[in-house]
């Protein structure tokens, strides 16, 4: 029997001397979530450091002991409230914490990484750029970069692709198309308007790097020709 009661005595012992601290911390806890802790003096909140940290080691002590489930709880519940103002209360603010990121943080990360990025970087840029020229040289070469899923394929009819309405109303539509197509024609003749044909079928018309300056130069001949007022 005696050994069964030493663990009790021994815990009402530590309750008994350590419980002056509990109750100041929680008094000191109780005027910081009333006021803030600006509320409290410099030497409140020195000792409301050192009571959690002591509050820490009891919940510990308490743990390892054994001590009653009500105690370990009680203790639990103290610590938590006090590191709500110990840490998290004294840390940066949101904003705060943005402005120290864009500002400090994210340009000491990319110094520190520049080498890393250049290189994923230019790696990148070149591989964007080979695989440009290879489909524009041959376009089925998409097939050897591109999974098969990621390649689109027609599966309706060139009407069906291009002209997305009911075929009800085609004899309609034909008729604005042609119309279209002769007022056109006649501004093309009479109006100022150049015509501007990609002529490379054997390639498809691939937009390579020839044909992008050819069109560059095209375009200026043309804008520098004040009789042109459309281009087609």
């Amino acid at each position: 029997m005696p050994g069964r009661k030493a663990p009790a005595v021994r815990e009402r012992v530590f309750v008994a001397r350590r419980q002056a601290g509990w109750e100041r911390l929680e008094a000191l806890l109780e005027r910081a979530g009333r006021k803030g802790l600006r509320a409290l003096a410099p030497a409140e909140l020195q000792e409301l450091a050192l009571l959690y940290r002591s509050a820490t080691s009891d919940l510990a002590a308490a743990q390892s002991r054994a001590y009653t489930s009500d105690l370990r709880a009680y203790l639990n519940r103290l610590t938590a409230r006090a590191y709500a103002y110990v840490h998290v209360g004294t840390a940066p603010g949101g904003w705060t914490n943005v402005a120290t990121f864009f500002s400090a943080t994210f340009p000491r990360e990319v110094r520190r990484s520049s080498k890393i990025i250049l290189a994923t970087s230019t790696l990148f840029v070149v591989a964007a750029i080979v695989a440009y020229w290879l489909v524009s040289v041959r376009p089925a070469n998409a097939y050897a970069l591109l999974p098969a899923g990621e390649i689109p394929y027609i599966t309706k009819s060139l009407h069906d692709t291009n002209f997305a309405f009911d075929t009800s109303f085609a004899p309609a539509m034909s008729s604005m198309i042609i119309t279209n197509n002769i007022q056109v024609s006649m501004m093309a003749f009479a109006g100022g308007i150049a015509t501007l044909t990609l002529n490379r079928p054997g390639r498809r018309n691939a937009l390579s790097l020839a044909l992008m300056q050819a069109l560059v130069a095209e375009l200026a001949a043309i804008g520098a020709d004040s009789a042109v007022k459309v281009v087609i």
